[in-house]
């Protein structure tokens, strides 16, 4: 307060540095909700996205576009490629929600954080019936889950 009223009284004060410096901090800020925060999906409602094995980031990129309807991917495959995601993502459902933020899909992404799948079956007399319905409906093979 003391030094608002020297300055309105004596001409020759310089301006505070503070004002300048939170300037800066809001830019920064502003910068950072943009980058980080800020979702690039125009969806509306819930979206399935699948990750097959042996498909390859860029695959899975290129899926999440159209699926996400994401014109700019730059934000997601730089937050890729520094959160150090090699060359596959983990397999699995993910469910891409609107308004998820570009970081917490990368972060989603890299960790594996998946969307439990529903599994339904009925009417199965035997074993190997059933591991033939579950393998339609998991990324499973038959055989697999036999054992």
């Amino acid at each position: 307060m003391g030094l608002k009223i020297q300055f309105l009284m004596n001409p020759k004060l310089k301006k505070p540095k503070s004002l300048s410096a939170l300037f800066a901090v809001f830019l920064l800020c502003l910068v950072l909700y943009i980058f980080l925060l800020h979702s690039s999906m125009k969806i509306e409602k819930p979206t399935s996205l699948y990750i097959y094995p042996n498909q390859t980031t860029e695959d899975v990129m290129a899926d999440l576009k159209v699926k996400g309807e994401i014109n700019n991917m730059w934000k997601i495959n730089f937050m890729l490629k520094k959160l150090g995601v090699k060359r596959t993502l983990p397999i699995g459902h993910y469910k891409l929600i609107p308004g998820t933020s570009d970081f917490k899909i990368a972060r989603m992404l890299k960790g594996g954080v998946q969307t439990p799948v529903r599994v339904t079956f009925n009417n199965m007399r035997t074993v190997d019936q059933l591991a033939g319905r579950l393998s339609k409906q998991l990324l499973a093979d038959s055989l697999t889950i036999l054992n």
